[in-house]
């Protein structure tokens, strides 16, 4: 008798904790809803120039993380796939008049054939090997764009101005960056519990020893990779309407590579919400930072991303993990 009021406490205490890790996972969702809702409210144009930026980067670390974090495959050049969605958007509108909309849906599938087109060999590489060969890969394309002549060539493409009030169209850019990165970190809250996320753990673990438990490797890398590339394409064809004019150089910006890496590896790889909490820390540092210490920003970025992976290598989501119960490792 004793035993089983026991068992009973003991599981009513575990139903408890969880509740509890719900109701805060519930609480801060509530709270971040609540700050989106009333940023017309007190965001200045500067301050909704920066959420905007912080959503973006979120996407774009996001859906890296698909293949690096939970793959284990490090791309270097995934800043392709949004220069190539922002191309789409930018050639369609200019030279064709197509709806937005619709050059949002082509730009994701641009990138996701490109990137299954590319995967299907680069894939077969490893390590270091693979690192080169998507950064050659993202210079390649960002040559060819700069040589064509009905992508503008180096000098660009220019987009019809939308017919909104500024502040009107930044709102709605916000609102299309803030409603893509729910569905960026939804998608990959989802990979992490099906058996497509099992697999690639699996992969990045040991990859050989996932082939002799039947898993066909490539299928899965190839797979992740275009789930990936999707987002970013995604991005990129907002981020072209939203400056209404785009070129080779601010396409396929290795900067913008480099920063959601870092926003990836500070918010913590191969979880959920680590590369959101990294793309906030980052964007926010960097915007202090650059106003601060405009000639060394890019060194001052570095230094404490360094220290970050040298003494919390987990990312900033290791210090969160005991604040959410979870029943799953990778729930965060």
């Amino acid at each position: 008798m004793t035993d089983r009021s026991g068992w009973a406490r003991a599981g009513a205490l575990a139903n408890g904790m969880f509740v509890n890790g719900r109701t805060k996972i519930a609480l801060v969702a509530a709270i971040g809803l609540a700050v989106l809702i009333s940023v017309p409210l007190w965001a200045n144009n500067y301050w909704l120039r920066v959420l905007t930026e912080v959503a973006m980067l979120a996407i774009l670390a996001s859906s890296w993380n698909i293949i690096a974090g939970i793959c284990g495959y490090f791309s270097f050049g995934n800043v392709v796939f949004f220069g190539l969605g922002a191309y789409t958007t930018a050639v369609l509108m200019s030279g064709l008049g197509t709806p937005f909309l619709l050059t949002v849906v082509l730009g994701g599938a641009v990138a996701v054939v490109f990137a299954v087109l590319i995967g299907v060999p680069l894939l077969r590489l490893k390590g270091h090997y693979f690192a080169i060969a998507t950064l050659a890969i993202n210079l390649a394309t960002r040559e060819v764009v700069t040589n064509l002549d009905w992508t503008g060539g180096g000098k660009g493409i220019w987009l019809q101005i939308p017919d909104f009030e500024p502040r009107t169209f930044s709102l709605l850019i916000f609102y299309a960056m803030v409603l893509l990165l729910a569905v960026t970190v939804g998608t990959v809250w989802l990979i992490l519990r099906s058996r497509w996320g099992y697999a690639m753990r699996a992969i990045r673990g040991n990859e050989e020893a996932a082939a002799v438990l039947g898993i066909y490797a490539t299928y899965y890398k190839v797979l992740g990779f275009a789930v990936s590339a999707a987002f970013a394409g995604i991005a990129g064809s907002v981020y072209a309407y939203w400056l209404t004019y785009i070129e080779p150089t601010q396409a396929f910006d290795m900067n913008l590579n480099i920063h959601f890496v870092m926003a990836g590896l500070l918010g913590g790889l191969g979880t959920v919400l680590g590369p959101l909490l990294g793309a906030i820390v980052l964007q926010l540092l960097s915007e202090s930072i650059w106003s601060h210490f405009l000639e060394v920003h890019f060194a001052v970025l570095g230094v404490l991303i360094i220290l970050v992976v040298l003494f919390l290598p987990g990312g900033l989501m290791s210090l969160l993990q005991g604040y959410f119960p979870q029943k799953r490792e990778q729930s965060m």
